[in-house]
């Protein structure tokens, strides 16, 4: 694996631990030291002493994140106008993402993987650039509706060890806002790394740290949530992909298109005191 390319960014909500799986070591670097940084909504958030990386811990066992996921999780409104409109600003935004992939890359086209295409909409403007579409999605009800909006994309439900995909066969891996969700990042990016081509890119849009909104909303910050398990800023999110042994990362504020409709809808379906 020789490149691959990164972004940082950020999104919303909120939900209670249920059942906690106790997890020691830090994810990134094993060191025992996690040092307690706050409490929202009944879970707790640790930093590890030896790299900075931020994680829930304890962390919701597996029927509680089932839970969280539901068919009502992702936001598309709550009319057939207002699911086409908020469709349509997440295929803009899904535009901005294959604009830095391609200038990254210097072409479009060939096999694309996305892990976690929820309704589909990175998969509809990926189909415009001539991409072969494979996708993974957790959610049973939105791997269907993505299959029902995409038909020429193969989409895989569960979750990625389950979709026995072979090897070293895409030439670009997506995560747009994915790899916080997940337990163990660092296993899933070498996972990762053996589906790529040698010349493959990974790319990847998280919340960060380092975001404006994080800096200002300190532990108000609307992506402490259950769900969201790791938390990177840019330092970690290079740490974790150099240690997996990838090449050639570039790290960037991230963009969103977004309304005042859907950031008002946002903050009603996951309100932050104050600010909402």
């Amino acid at each position: 694996m020789s490149e691959n390319d990164l972004r940082l960014e950020s999104d919303t909500d909120s939900a209670q631990v249920d059942s906690p799986e106790r997890r020691v070591d830090c994810p990134l670097c094993e060191a025992h030291r996690l040092h307690f940084v706050m409490e929202q909504q009944g879970y707790r958030v640790e930093r590890c002493h030896s790299c900075g990386f931020q994680l829930v811990n304890p962390q919701p066992c597996d029927s509680a994140l089932a839970a969280i996921y539901s068919s009502s999780y992702f936001l598309v409104g709550e009319s057939a106008s207002a699911a086409a409109k908020a469709a349509a600003i997440k295929q803009g935004t899904a535009r901005l993402y294959l604009n830095n992939i391609s200038q990254y890359r210097g072409k479009i086209g060939g096999r694309l993987l996305e892990i976690g295409c929820g309704h589909g909409d990175f998969l509809i403007e990926a189909q415009k650039d001539g991409y072969q579409l494979t996708a993974v999605e957790y959610s049973p009800s939105a791997a269907t509706i993505a299959s029902q909006r995409v038909p020429q994309a193969r989409i895989h439900r569960g979750l990625l060890n389950d979709a026995n995909l072979p090897p070293a066969s895409f030439d670009v891996c997506v995560l747009c806002d994915v790899i916080e969700h997940d337990r163990d990042p660092l296993r899933l990016v070498r996972q990762i790394q053996g589906l790529l081509k040698p010349d493959g890119v990974l790319y990847i849009a998280t919340p960060s740290l380092d975001s404006w909104s994080a800096r200002l909303l300190g532990n108000s910050w609307m992506e402490y949530k259950a769900e969201h398990l790791s938390y990177f800023n840019s330092n970690t999110l290079r740490n974790l992909l150099y240690k997996a042994g990838y090449q050639g990362v570039l790290t960037q504020s991230g963009w969103k298109i977004l309304t005042l409709d859907y950031v008002a809808q946002h903050f009603k379906k996951f309100p932050i005191p104050v600010i909402s």
